[in-house]
């Protein structure tokens, strides 16, 4: 016998595709329970943006620490930078197909002009406090204002004093002073200033359009090297280069509910397989990483793999995956592999996951730019105590546990005072289609 037809939600999304928040198609046609939904959030996105974070504090902070095992491109050749992008493209899309849906894309690009500018206020009122900070003595305040390399040159990264020189203010405003820990958030205010072009064409059916001209003008900055303008975010992050895994996410979270059920057919569970083996794959041959420098050298020599020729190695990394900066080919299908099987292990094993990861991961991930803000304040506070610390790696360890577990307290404050339920959500059975959470019908047939 042939395969039922997929079941019929209420109410269509706006695109013309049914959509109910509480439910997804089954593989087999019949509803599905979706626990992991709040409405139309999809708290996988946040507890992978949680742990994304957790990546992101452990590598900022000032001392090495036995998470190094966990963070330092453990997972395969990623660093928290490309999950932060990608899932934020991934969670602009779905938001934003359901704004557009319920009021419109005037409504969706407003929206999204409103944050965009809050960001832009955090990037400046940031710049101005570390400056700030760095001119008391004793407060650590070069851990903010200072980067050092390798060989341990410093170099200045945000203007002593700019409230003094016009010049220096006005260079803080076009976000070319800022904190090395936090430049990306600059590289988000013009992604999200961006997106509701890229929203519009989405809307309109042009999702293959859009991912081609974003693959053009990735490829032509990384060939030759382009970046447009002096922001601090554009050395670490040039925005040609980075805008196409935030434009991928994007079409990935406009495009969620045909993915959803492309994902059901056999070419799609042949797609997650191969995702899947990818994913094993990067993260075997990231663990055969022999370099002896930082941040690199922190992890024991117990959990490293010594099956690639170091030779081989150098030369698949320089050829295929390149630096952070440049984002090769490889690291671009390291970040969308590892994204695929984490969402897909995470839709497999929702309920004993979020149990062992959602309490810390799911407040963090909710609240992300709380939480980058506070981990700033933290930095100095922790490259004051690390010298009374014993030099030993157990001692460190603690202390980025205490960090994270502040990080968390913040994160769970703030959505109380938000009024939102912090933490995992609770579990309850259900045993048919809750109408309530469907979509409403979009205004007019024809969309935005």
């Amino acid at each position: 016998m042939g395969r039922r037809p997929l079941a019929k939600p209420a109410a269509t999304d706006g695109c013309g595709v049914a959509v109910n928040a509480a439910f997804e198609p089954g593989f087999e046609g019949a509803p599905v329970p979706r626990p992991w939904m709040r409405g139309p959030r999809d708290l996988r996105i946040d507890l992978l943006r949680g742990l994304a974070m957790a990546i992101v504090v452990v590598d900022h902070l000032p001392v090495p620490s036995h998470f190094a095992a966990l963070t330092v491109e453990r997972i395969g050749v990623v660093t928290g930078a490309e999950l932060f992008v990608a899932l934020s493209g991934l969670a602009v899309g779905m938001a934003h197909r359901h704004r557009i849906a319920r009021a419109g894309w005037l409504a969706s690009t407003s929206a999204l002009i409103r944050r965009a500018l809050m960001l832009y206020v955090v990037v400046v009122a940031v710049a101005l406090l570390a400056a700030l900070w760095a001119t008391v003595p004793g407060f650590h305040g070069q851990v903010l204002t200072t980067w050092s390399d390798e060989s341990g040159r410093s170099f200045q990264v945000v203007e002593a004093r700019p409230w003094a020189s016009p010049e220096a203010l006005a260079g803080v405003l076009r976000m070319e002073s800022s904190p090395w820990q936090f430049n990306i958030i600059g590289l988000y205010v013009v992604l999200l200033l961006l997106a509701p072009l890229a929203l519009r064409a989405l809307a309109a059916g042009r999702a293959g359009w859009l991912l081609a001209g974003s693959l053009a003008l990735h490829l032509w900055a990384v060939t030759i090297g382009v970046r447009l303008s002096d922001a601090a975010f554009e050395t670490p992050f040039p925005l040609l280069v980075w805008q196409f895994p935030f434009v991928c996410g994007l079409v990935g979270g406009f495009r969620h509910v045909e993915l959803t059920a492309f994902a059901g057919t056999s070419a799609g569970r042949a797609l997650r397989w191969f995702c899947v083996i990818c994913a094993a794959v990067f993260a075997a041959y990231a663990w055969n990483n022999p370099w002896p420098v930082a941040p690199y050298r922190h992890v024991h020599p117990v959990l490293r793999l010594h099956i690639v020729p170091e030779a081989w190695f150098n030369a698949i990394y320089a050829g295929f995956f390149r630096e952070r900066t440049w984002f090769g080919p490889g690291r671009l299908l390291n970040t969308a592999v590892l994204l695929v099987a984490a969402l897909d292990l995470l839709r497999l094993q929702w309920l004993a996951l979020v149990r062992g990861l959602g309490w810390w991961a799911l407040p963090v991930g909710q609240k992300t730019l709380v939480v980058f803000v506070a981990h700033l304040a933290l930095l100095p506070l922790v490259d004051a105590l690390a010298p009374y610390l014993p030099a030993r790696m157990l001692a460190f360890t603690a202390l980025h546990a205490a960090v994270l577990l502040v990080l968390w307290g913040v994160a769970r404050m703030t959505l109380r005072l938000s009024g939102r339920r912090p933490g995992p959500p609770a579990a309850k059975p259900v045993n048919r289609l809750d109408r309530a959470s469907s979509l409403p019908p979009p205004r007019s047939p024809a969309g935005p």
